[in-house]
């Protein structure tokens, strides 16, 4: 039983390894294209300050645009991920008996409603 939790799980971690790698990526190019984007429509005078040089431009599009991506990512995925932990344990103590279920569902609920007081 356990061995099937765990095969299941691992499937589980590598769908949503696969699904944000490919997500992320398209937003950091989408990100990038739009910073680029914004860089040009600028003035010359932009350009020709200190702080604005071509290597802190490009600098800017290939690290900071990566940096905002996955601070937005990192959390939309740990919730994902104990959510489908959370709704796997429940799952699992309801098959094994109905009283484990209920009181894992009681808590949980508990736990998360207070979490957002």
């Amino acid at each position: 039983m356990f061995l099937v939790v765990g095969i299941v799980q691992f499937i589980n971690y590598s769908i949503h390894g696969v699904a944000f790698a490919y997500s992320s990526e398209r937003l950091i190019c989408r990100a990038r294209g739009q910073a680029f984007r914004a860089m040009l429509r600028q003035d010359i005078a932009f350009f020709d300050r200190e702080e604005n040089s071509t290597g802190a431009l490009t600098s800017f599009l290939s690290t900071e645009t990566k940096t905002f991506v996955w601070s937005q990512w990192s959390d939309l995925r740990h919730i994902l991920m104990t959510s489908t932990t959370l709704g796997a344990a429940m799952i699992i103590s309801l098959s094994i008996g109905w009283k484990i279920g209920a009181g894992l569902h009681f808590s949980s609920s508990c736990t998360l409603g207070l979490r957002f007081l």
